[in-house]
């Protein structure tokens, strides 16, 4: 008799005046120090770091890891004596017990040396290492599963403690010093992540992630589109027992929230899993003013303007995925995915020109208000099958479809004094754009002895852009209909088709890796 598993976690409520007072505590606490190996006193870079209770072994509280350089700076939750711990693979685990007290919030270490691991102690040690960060010939890989904090987090909040990843204050991402990346969920392109990645992972929770890799340099393999680097997001792939996991997130502050859940089911081969976001941002009203002042002129000699701006935007994402084992070496998998979102803004600006006396000369008053639309739906299909370990072939195929509105309107009023030479026009536009792209793609992989690894591939690409984009206009402040306007109207339609090919090489040895790669693509319009 099977049993069904239901398993709640990470429900996580973050309230604005209490994250803000544990934020500010535990800023405060920290260790600090830079790491080297004891024989070249070089810096270990993205070294693993551990803060455990003392004498509670195992018991985690904070990991981190090293920068570049060697240096750390590890933040610590509260007062009190606890264990430090770095590791490195093929090095020693060094430890050190570090006190924090009310009259020493900050420890700093001195440079801490790993010593190389020897031969005698090789099978002992090297088992119980398990690092944070692992660095590879083509990506970097962060383990978010050995990540204690990854289980009241969102995935965006993780992304913070990621090498190579920045999420500055206002939650833009951007890898290796660049925006322009492309996001791939376990191994295949996904373009709702990558139009809008901090929508999404903000309201993704960390704890449905097994890890994340960076790519900063993508090889042959990947899309040659201008693309800086790859962040793969790679999620737990299975449940534990037969039955279904279920991770709620809901996050708040004063200008809004999110909310989503991550879902898991096992259904004998069939496998599904689920999540779906939502989040609402208002954003308080915005005043500024500006003023001009022309030297030359008596009468236009001063030129103000006053402006407030209001807007509130809505969102959800959501994807479901299913993967059917037909044998032990066939597996297909489906994916669909959806994002909106909607803004709506609100604008009013006075307009004031004054004489060197500040005397009135003319002044109007311009309304601007807008309303965004977009829909983004991907949906693709993978069959993979394997004839040997690590030696498999797959054929993918994907469609997206993203229409897009943006009507805007602007209209003036108050107009006192206005001279006649200035043409005001009240102006309203309802574009409509449709992008559609079609991909089929067909890898194969397999060793070539033990230290060799050749990958080969094609992919097609269809893609169709159109877009109607419609004028209308009137005369300011009248209150005639609104006219179309021909010479600002625009329509549009683009057919485009991408050919490519790649081929890969790996050789691995024990102490370094080598990777070639060739790609061609072409493109027809």
């Amino acid at each position: 008799m099977k049993h069904t598993v239901c398993r709640l976690v990470n429900l996580t409520v973050a309230l604005f005046a209490i994250s803000v007072t544990v934020y500010a505590q535990s800023a405060k606490l920290r260790v600090e120090g830079i790491l080297c190996d004891s024989a070249t006193h070089e810096p270990q870079a993205f070294a693993t770091l551990r803060l455990m209770e003392k004498g509670a072994k195992g018991k985690q509280l904070r990991v981190a890891t090293t920068q570049a350089n060697g240096q750390f700076s590890l933040p610590v939750p509260r007062h009190g004596t606890f264990t430090l711990e770095a590791i490195v693979i093929g090095m020693q685990p060094l430890r050190r017990e570090v006190t924090l007290t009310e009259e020493k919030s900050v420890v700093k270490l001195d440079t801490l040396y790993l010593k190389e691991l020897s031969n005698t102690l090789a099978t002992a040690t090297v088992t119980a290492q398990k690092p944070l960060v692992r660095a590879e010939i083509d990506k970097l890989t962060y383990s978010m599963a050995d990540d204690p904090e990854a289980q009241t987090n969102t995935t965006l909040e993780m992304l913070r403690k990621v090498p190579m990843v920045t999420v500055d204050g206002e939650d833009n991402i951007k890898v290796n010093g660049s925006n322009s990346f492309a996001v791939y969920v376990n191994g295949k392109p996904n373009k709702m992540m990558t139009s809008n990645p901090k929508e999404v992972l903000k309201s993704f929770p960390a704890s449905t992630i097994k890890k994340v890799e960076v790519i900063t340099n993508p090889g042959a393999k990947y899309d040659a589109e201008g693309v800086a680097g790859v962040l793969n997001i790679v999620t737990e792939s299975q449940v534990t027992t037969s039955g279904y996991v279920v991770t709620p997130s809901l996050t708040f502050s004063n200008r809004g929230g999110n909310a989503g859940f991550f879902g898991m089911a096992q259904l004998g081969k069939l496998t599904l899993s689920a999540y779906y976001g939502a989040g609402l941002q208002k954003q308080p009203a915005s005043y500024s003013s500006g003023e001009r002042e022309a030297f030359d002129e008596d009468v236009n000699h001063w030129f103000t303007t006053a402006d407030s701006q209001t807007n509130k935007s809505f969102f959800q994402h959501g994807n479901l995925d299913a993967s059917y084992e037909f044998s032990p070496k066939d597996l297909l998998s489906v994916s669909v995915g959806l994002f909106g979102w909607k803004v709506d803004y609100d604008a009013d600006v006075d307009f004031r020109m004054s004489d060197h006396e500040w005397n009135p000369v003319y002044s109007y008053h311009q309304w601007n208000k807008g309303k965004m639309r977009s829909t983004n739906l991907n949906a693709s299909a993978d069959f993979q099958h394997t004839f040997a370990e690590d030696c498999n072939l797959t054929f993918s195929s994907r469609f997206g479809h993203n229409p897009t509105n943006n009507q805007t309107q602007g209209i003036y009023s108050d107009l006192v004094q206005v001279p006649q030479t200035y043409e005001f026009l009240d102006r309203r536009t309802d574009p409509d754009q449709l992008n559609n792209e079609h991909t089929v793609q067909l890898d194969f992989t397999t060793p070539l002895g033990k230290l060799h690894t050749l990958s080969v591939g094609a992919k097609y690409i269809s893609r169709l852009n159109q877009s109607d984009n419609t004028e209308w206009s009137r005369k300011a402040g009248s209150e005639e209909e609104f006219v179309r306007n021909e010479a600002q109207s625009l329509r549009f339609r683009y057919r485009g088709d991408i050919g490519a090919a790649y081929a890969e090489y790996k050789l691995k040895l024990k102490s370094w890796s080598m990777l070639a790669g060739c790609r061609y693509e072409f493109y027809h319009y």
